[in-house]
């Protein structure tokens, strides 16, 4: 059986479990928790974030190699299960950062945890008393310069990029989200962390391309359904201006929204920024914007009943904008990288 068989089957068992990794992604093994829930938002730097609950004294945390201490630099990764005859086929959901655990004794041991997106991590990181010069660097060698500085040994992925930064661009005084979303945005890129925990820099795919798609069992049995339509972030245009040092007079670049009417959209979109130097640069960050926030974003909230498949009801809300959105939907029966997915632990699993 293959995978995507595996999990169209109406009748599929599923599972998840939790892994402990190094930050090289080194497992050190399975840890044992009672329930997780993940949540994707693709409109945040930090897209991911989860919430871990666990039981198991040995958990709780003594000394600073402790798996749940935030001085162990332990990641939890969470993996989404489908089984395949005896075998279980697996998908990683997401890899996090853990940090504060709570512990409550009163008669019955519960540990809660939350863990974080790395990038959530480097963007506390900040650059100390140093000024770090990236002026004239390409976009791909100032990113890399910049995660070296607030996020060392992190893993990272940059997508080659000859765009190139203004003569004077210096790292020092503001926070390093701006900075490096505006740095990969002058390549037409965007920053994210993917499920094994990378921090990424590269160009979206096209909102057409769809890595699969599929529904909860026959029929798609659902009990309740929110939808959330907004269209009020539609710009009817986009206006980019340099607010670079080495540009007099400052370039503008300008993206109309070619499917706007003047009297439904009225919001006009304005961006200062200090890396476009050129007035296609300009345009092209325009494009860039405008083309992410042209398409309405709906939010679907669902829960699907109880049944063969799911062994509880699983409540989960999707957000899935209708425009190049790193956002996608996913399973209802476990952790997916859909937003806001409770996973309950299976008790139909087997070995």
């Amino acid at each position: 059986m293959t995978w995507a068989t595996a999990v169209t089957d109406p009748l599929r068992v599923v599972d998840y479990r939790a892994e402990a990794v190094s930050v090289s992604g080194q497992s050190l093994g399975d840890v044992p928790v009672d329930g997780v829930r993940i949540d994707y938002d693709g409109d945040r730097t930090e897209a991911w974030s989860a919430a871990f609950a666990l039981s198991d004294p040995s958990m709780v945390p003594l000394t600073s190699a402790d798996t749940l201490d935030g001085r162990s630099a332990t990641r939890l990764r969470v993996w989404w299960r489908v089984l395949d005859g005896g075998t279980w086929l697996e998908i990683p959901v997401g890899t996090f950062c853990v940090t504060d655990p709570r512990i409550k004794d009163s008669g019955s041991l519960s540990i809660t945890v939350d863990g974080l997106d790395p990038l959530a991590v480097a963007r506390t990181g900040g650059y100390g008393a140093a000024v770090i010069p990236v002026g004239g660097m390409t976009v791909s060698d100032a990113l890399a310069t910049l995660f070296a500085a607030v996020a060392p040994g992190f893993p990272v992925s940059i997508e080659p990029s000859t765009a190139t930064l203004p003569a004077v661009f210096d790292l020092w005084d503001r926070d390093p989200a701006d900075d490096w979303r505006e740095i990969a945005a002058a390549g037409g890129m965007v920053v994210r962390t993917d499920r094994w925990g990378v921090i990424t820099a590269a160009r979206q795919p096209t909102p057409e391309t769809v890595a699969a798609d599929w529904q909860e069992g026959p029929s798609c049995p659902v009990t309740d359904i929110d939808v959330e339509i907004r269209t009020s972030s539609i710009p009817r245009r986009v206006i980019v201006v340099s607010s670079s040092p080495d540009v007099s007079p400052p370039v503008v670049g300008v993206w109309d929204n070619p499917d706007a009417d003047s009297q439904a959209l009225t919001y006009e979109m304005r961006i200062q920024s200090s890396t476009v130097t050129t007035a296609a640069a300009a345009t092209s960050l325009a494009a860039l914007s405008g083309q992410r926030w042209s398409k309405p974003q709906s939010s679907v909230s669902v829960t699907v009943r109880p049944g063969r498949i799911s062994p509880m009801a699983t409540s989960c809300c999707c957000a899935a904008p209708r425009r190049p959105c790193p956002v996608r939907t996913g399973s209802r029966a476990g952790p997916s990288p859909s937003r806001g997915v409770t996973a309950p632990p299976s008790p139909c699993r087997s070995a």
